[in-house]
C-alpha cells in the first residue's frame, strides 16, 4: 500500500509524558512510585488521509494490589479520535503488571471506521491508481507473559480481527467494484501464537534507560476461523539513552520488522506506515 503522512500537532502532550512514570532513584536504582495518577491528553492534528482530527487520550497509571516498589506501574491507555472525514478511531490498551512482575498482561483492543486512500499492492503501483477504501475494523489482542527470570517474559498470544463493510470509491467519489485482491470484500483473521519479551526498561510508560526486545509469532489457521490463512512474525527492538544523566534528555531508538507468509488479506499485509506504525499520533510506545 502507498502511504503518506505529514503533521500532527500534539507535541506538548509528549512533553507532558516525559516526566511521568519512572519514579525516584533509590541506592542508584530506579524504584517505582506507588502513587496512582491519571494523564489527560487532548489531541489535535492533521494528515493527508484524515484532514483535521481531534480527540483525547486518558491514561490511568496505578499499582495492582500488593505490588511493591520493585514492580513497575500498570496502565490503561484509552483513546478516541474523530476526523473531519468522518473517521472514528477508538482503542483501549491495558498493560497490567502483577506483583513482583510475575505476569505481564498486555492487550490491544480497538474499533475503527477509517476510510483511507489505497493504491494497490506491490512495487508497480503509481499515483494514478488511487482510490478510497471505506471499512470498519474490530481488533482484539491479548498476551499473557510469565516471568522466566528477571526481565525475561514469555507466554501465549491471541489476536482476533474482523474487517467488514468494505466499499470503494474513485477520486471523484463514485462507487466502484472491489479490487481483485484477497480480503477486498472483508476478512476475518483469528490467530494463536507465542510472544517472548526481554524488557530491561526502568518504566513501561516513559522509559529513560535500558532496552526492550520483543518477538511474536502468530498462526492464522482456517480451523480458527481465518478466511485467509497466513503466518506473521514480528520483532520490536527499542533502546533508550539517558544523555543528561538526570532523565531530562533522553534519546530513544526503535526498530520494527514484520514478515507475513501464506495468503494474508491485504489489510493484514505488512505496510510502511499506518495508524499503529510510523504515524505520528499520541500513542506512547510501551
Amino acid at each position: 500500500m502507498h502511504n503518506e503522512t505529514t503533521i500532527i500537532s500534539a507535541f506538548w502532550g509528549f512533553v507532558g509524558l516525559s516526566g511521568f512514570g519512572a519514579g525516584p532513584r533509590h541506592n542508584g536504582r530506579f524504584r517505582h512510585n506507588l502513587r496512582n495518577r491519571v494523564l489527560f491528553l487532548p489531541t489535535v492534528g492533521s494528515s493527508p488521509e484524515t484532514g483535521f482530527l481531534f480527540g483525547g487520550v486518558v491514561v490511568p497509571q496505578f499499582k495492582v494490589s500488593d505490588a511493591g516498589l520493585d514492580t513497575r506501574s500498570s496502565s490503561i491507555l484509552i483513546s478516541a479520535i474523530y476526523t473531519v472525514k468522518n473517521q472514528v478511531l477508538t482503542s483501549v490498551v491495558p498493560d497490567i503488571i502483577l506483583p513482583c512482575e510475575e505476569w505481564l498482561l498486555r492487550g490491544t483492543y480497538f474499533a475503527n471506521y477509517f476510510p483511507e486512500n489505497y493504491w494497490g499492492v506491490g512495487p508497480f503501483t503509481n499515483d494514478d491508481d488511487e482510490l478510497l477504501v471505506l471499512y470498519t475494523q474490530i481488533n482484539l489482542e491479548q498476551a499473557a507473559l510469565r516471568k522466566i527470570k528477571s526481565g525475561l517474559f514469555s507466554g501465549p498470544y491471541l489476536r482476533w480481527s474482523k474487517t467488514f463493510n468494505m466499499k470503494y470509491e474513485n477520486t471523484d467519489g463514485n462507487r466502484i467494484p472491489s479490487p481483485d485482491v484477497r480480503g477486498s470484500d472483508g476478512s476475518l483473521s483469528a490467530g494463536f501464537g507465542w510472544m517472548t519479551r526481554l524488557d530491561r526498561r526502568n518504566s513501561n510508560m516513559t522509559p529513560t534507560k535500558n532496552h526492550f526486545v520483543e518477538f511474536s509469532l502468530l498462526g492464522y489457521s482456517s480451523w480458527l476461523g481465518s478466511t485467509d490463512p497466513f503466518t506473521s512474525y514480528h520483532v520490536d527492538a527499542r533502546k533508550c539513552f539517558d544523555l543528561s544523566g538526570d532523565t531530562h534528555s533522553v534519546l530513544a531508538l526503535q526498530g520494527l520488522v514484520r514478515i507475513t507468509t501464506g495468503r494474508p488479506p491485504f489489510r493484514d499485509m505488512s505496510m510502511l506506515g499506518g495508524y499503529h506504525q510510523s504515524r505520528v499520533l499520541p500513542r506512547p510506545l510501551s
